[in-house]
């Protein structure tokens, strides 16, 4: 299942959304969801549409469309989807989300539709339009553009009569000046025979080296290596290495794995979780928190107070119980802009992260989202991280919050 985004604040929901591609990575593998986590799941699509996309593998995509594009040479594949809940006589819809050379791109492709049919999930009022030509393609194409004040966006989209199959690629980065999509799209042509690019292939390793996590971005696949075990794991490969350790975390005697993964990431968001394997009962047996569970945690904990007159806000931590841990004062920060202040959001940046000995942490960055635009500002905002302990069974504890040092 493709999770949708839910944050509390609307304002940055809609900021970290406008410039990152059409799909988040989800872990959406054999592994064990906590119950809190499920419930808010649960909650979540009760009071949004249900949401029909799934994760998918390569040779999925390619079954679903006869000419599915290639994947560009040197491209970083964040997440391959499917939709299958389609119109009658249509084929699923897919979806490949990737980076390449900075820029973070959104391509699908459907088979069976119409030539008028929109697939790009892309609506905007476009600052310009122009008809181009895909030479490798042999076909014409539409080009949009769309210029904001946080960023840029390019769309193409094209249509293929004899395969029945609409295209649509889309760019997004905060300047597209210059920019080529046309080169890159010419280069996704499917009938250019695939390679298998090993500069696609990363290995992790965890500070004492014991351990390493194994991607291959050709697949999609990873693999953690501890010594002869090899584990195939399901952790969401959205660009940025994973963090691994291999250590007594939850201080049961029993070594366990501790691994961060990135689940998405774009401008102005990223978004981090945590996940913690050990063998049970012969098996070994993976737990996933993904970002968004840690999301209500700081919101329940920090408060703000605005002064619209001296253009100063006040963040204060309100830890469960009262307790006092590190540097927990009110801090007062000066804004960036001489403009008023409409909400304070935390779900954009979500940071999970291991210390030189394996523990983990969690941090999040404060989003300033002013009275004129949807699109929070982080200069001026404050970084609060917590402690995360891990008990036996792999339930976690989110320590007291502080301002980060």
């Amino acid at each position: 299942m493709r999770k949708e985004l839910v944050v509390k604040a609307a304002a940055a929901v809609l900021g970290a959304c406008l410039f990152t591609g059409c799909g988040i990575n989800d872990n959406n593998g054999q592994v064990v969801i906590p119950e809190e986590q499920e419930a808010q799941e649960q909650e979540n699509q009760n009071v949004t549409i249900g949401n029909p996309w799934r994760k998918c593998t390569w040779d999925e995509m390619k079954a679903a469309c006869d000419g599915l594009f290639n994947m560009p040479k040197y491209s970083m594949s964040s997440y391959w989807g499917i939709m299958e809940n389609v119109g009658e006589g249509e084929r699923p819809l897919v979806e490949a989300d990737f980076t390449l050379d900075g820029v973070t791109y959104c391509a699908r492709a459907q088979q069976g539709v119409d030539e008028s049919a929109d697939i790009s999930g892309y609506y905007y009022e476009w600052t310009s339009d122009e008809e181009v030509t895909l030479e490798n393609w042999n076909m014409t194409a539409k080009l949009h553009r769309f210029i904001g004040e946080e960023g840029m966006i390019d769309l193409i989209v094209w249509y293929d009569p004899e395969l029945k199959t609409a295209y649509s690629v889309a760019a997004n980065a905060e300047d597209l000046t210059g920019f080529d999509i046309v080169a890159v799209v010419d280069s996704m042509y499917y009938a250019i025979p695939e390679e298998y690019d090993p500069n696609r292939v990363y290995d992790t390793y965890s500070n004492d080296g014991s351990v390493y996590i194994h991607e291959d971005y050709n697949t999609m696949e990873a693999t953690l290596v501890d010594g002869d075990i090899e584990i195939p794991i399901d952790i969401s490969m959205a660009g940025f290495l994973p963090q691994v350790a291999k250590w007594d975390v939850d201080g049961d005697g029993e070594d366990e794995y501790v691994i961060v993964e990135n689940e998405g990431h774009g401008t102005g968001f990223a978004w981090y979780g945590l996940v913690i394997g050990q063998l049970v009962d012969g098996e070994y047996q993976f737990t996933t928190y993904t970002a968004e569970y840690f999301i209500p945690y700081i919101q329940e904990a920090m408060e703000f107070t605005y002064d619209s007159e001296a253009k100063t806000i006040t963040f204060t931590i309100n830890n469960p119980g009262g307790k006092v841990q590190k540097t927990t004062e009110p801090l007062a920060r000066a804004l960036e802009y001489n403009e008023d202040v409409e909400n304070i959001g935390w779900g954009d940046l979500v940071n999970v992260y291991l210390d030189e000995s394996g523990m983990p942490y969690v941090s999040f960055l404060s989003g300033i989202v002013y009275d004129d635009s949807v699109v929070p500002d982080y200069e001026g905002g404050v970084e609060v991280e917590a402690l995360i302990t891990v008990a036996p069974d792999s339930s976690i504890i989110i320590g007291d919050f502080h301002f980060y040092e």
